[in-house]
């Protein structure tokens, strides 16, 4: 088949346009944190609460000691402007437990909130406690009967502050140890699905550990703050944070952490 010269610049126009508009979206441009670590001013972008600070290469919430917490949220607002989707990628570890019955207390989580403003206390509250219009991951180390904890070592999913959680998993390792744990969560808004992934290692599980169907546009705004909290109780542990990336929209298949060239996204 023949074209013409008109037709075969038509052609071409038209499959530039598409390809084009293909690489615009392959942009990831959508890419608002990331810090590998967070030295040499990888946190000069949170806000930081209670004890929370950046020891070394890590941001560091709590120390091994009774009754404190420890926040810190990205100082900009970020916006899940796509029906709150979002995808988020973090490496953590709990280390030195202290307790009379040989465990630790309390735990980490990542939190969404719709105010940077407010934190929540020490204890089983893991920080979170109170947060209004929040999404909180909880990594709980400290079986806590009063919120109805499974056991001592699981990941829950807890909305508006409340540390009764609406969905909680064993965790399939042992939260406090020396081990750096790899962290993924991602919610589709066109879903309403929740996910969360825990591994020992950088390669993203296929099968999320564990899953939550739950409209996050009837908790908060499009625009929020993301962040992490912690805290101890009379049994106590440290808190680390090591790495985070953070996407205003889902990705397919999660935050790639082979990927190092993510940069924060800008407006």
């Amino acid at each position: 088949m023949r074209f013409s010269h008109q037709a075969l610049s038509a052609i071409i126009a038209t499959v530039s346009c598409y390809v084009s508009i293909e690489v615009a979206f392959a942009d990831p441009v959508s890419i608002e944190v990331a810090l590998p670590n967070f030295a040499s001013g990888g946190g000069e972008s949170l806000k930081f609460k209670g004890v929370a600070a950046i020891s070394g290469a890590d941001l560091h919430l709590t120390s091994a000691a009774g009754s404190l917490y420890g926040a810190a949220f990205n100082r900009d607002l970020v916006s899940l402007s796509n029906q709150r989707s979002f995808s988020t990628y973090f490496t953590f570890r709990m280390t030195n437990p202290q307790c009379g019955t040989g465990e630790g207390a309390d735990g980490l989580a990542f939190v969404i909130q719709a105010d940077e403003s407010s934190v929540g206390s020490s204890g089983g509250g893991i920080g979170y406690e109170g947060i209004p219009s929040s999404l909180a991951i909880e990594f709980d180390s400290f079986k806590n009967d009063g919120f109805s904890d499974p056991d001592n070592n699981h990941i829950g999913i807890s909305l508006n502050g409340n540390p009764k959680s609406v969905a909680t998993v064993e965790a399939p390792f042992l939260l406090i140890n020396e081990t750096t744990y790899h962290a993924w969560v991602d919610y589709d808004g066109r879903a309403d699905l929740l996910e969360v992934r825990l591994m020992d290692s950088a390669a993203r599980p296929s099968v999320a550990t564990l899953s939550y169907k739950t409209d996050l546009e009837a908790i908060f705004g499009s625009e929020v703050f993301v962040g992490f909290t912690a805290a101890t109780g009379s049994c106590f542990e440290q808190h680390y944070i090591s790495s985070f990336y953070f996407s205003r929209d889902l990705l397919a298949g999660g935050i790639d952490t082979t990927l190092n060239e993510y940069l924060p996204a800008h407006d």
